[in-house]
Formats: C-alpha cells, sequence, structure tokens
C-alpha cells in the first residue's frame, strides 16, 4: 500500500512543478509581449509629439513676430534646408531668430545680425526628419514636417498667413 501512494505522490509533485513551469513561461512571454508593446506605442507617441511641438512652435514665433521682418532664406549655416529668419530691433541693433533643420532636428539659434556662429550654438526644439517652407499667395507660408517611428511615415503641414 505504501508504493502506491508513494508512486501517486511523486506523479503529482511531477504535475504541479509541470503547472508551475507552464505558468513561469506564460508569465514572461506576457512581460516581453507587454514591454514591446509600450515601446512601440511610446515611440509612436514621441514622433507625433515632435510634430506638434515643432508645429505650435513656429505658428507662435510667426504670430508673435512683426510681419514685415519675417523672411525666408534658402540655406543657412552651410546646409541646404530653408530656414526662417525672424528680425527686431532692440536698443538700436537687429537681433535675429533663425529656426532651422540641421542633424534631424529643428533648431533656432538668436544672434546679433552680422555675427558669424556655428550651428552648434543653436538649440534643439524637435526631433523630425524633414522640414520643408514653400512660400504661396497673399503672404502665406505652407510649413511641412515629416518624422518616423517604427517603420511608419508621419507628417504634418501648417499654413500660417503673415498678414
Amino acid at each position: 500500500m505504501n508504493k502506491k501512494s508513494n508512486g501517486k505522490t511523486r506523479l503529482e509533485t511531477m504535475l504541479v512543478m509541470l503547472l508551475l513551469i507552464v505558468f513561469g513561461i506564460s508569465t514572461y512571454t506576457l512581460v516581453v509581449v507587454t514591454a514591446t508593446s509600450y515601446e512601440k506605442t511610446q515611440a509612436e507617441t514621441t514622433a507625433k509629439d515632435n510634430l506638434r511641438l515643432a508645429s505650435s512652435y513656429i505658428e507662435s514665433k510667426l504670430r508673435s513676430a512683426n510681419k514685415d521682418n519675417v523672411k525666408i532664406v534658402d540655406s543657412i549655416f552651410d546646409s541646404q534646408s530653408k530656414a526662417i529668419i525672424l528680425e527686431e530691433k532692440l536698443e538700436g541693433d537687429t537681433y535675429q531668430t533663425a529656426i532651422y533643420y540641421k542633424d534631424n532636428a529643428l533648431r533656432e539659434i538668436y544672434i546679433k545680425k552680422g555675427t558669424q556662429l556655428e550651428d552648434t550654438s543653436g538649440f534643439e526644439i524637435a526631433k523630425i526628419d524633414k522640414f520643408d517652407i514653400e512660400k504661396l499667395q497673399n503672404n502665406t507660408l505652407n510649413i511641412s514636417f515629416a518624422t518616423s517611428a517604427n517603420e511608419q511615415d508621419y507628417d504634418m503641414q501648417t499654413i500660417v498667413n503673415l498678414n
């Protein structure tokens, strides 16, 4: 009688251990899948937030600037990217705010007109992959931004009237 119950106990112990192993593997798989999904969602949210940040930042700057002192240049700091130059006079001197694209980021630099600085002096506004400005009729700008996350492209256009 002792031999029968001993065999049954071993079988029960092995089944419990097998059940714990299956439970452990299932839990580990669930954690890995959840973490991967969270990382993808976070990357997409950050990409979209950067587009919104770039758009609202430029809109805010252009709306607060004197419309006659807004210029679009084809390149700045030896880059092939267009830039927005906002000029203002303070205490007899002219200062420029340059908003430009360099090193996968929208950047801004505030300098006295005629000062030669390197683009490293500007600070990063938002990480984006593309920035373009098109001047339309009636003093209107079409500004486009693009970025990507998880092999998906996101883009945004902003139209600002300078009148």
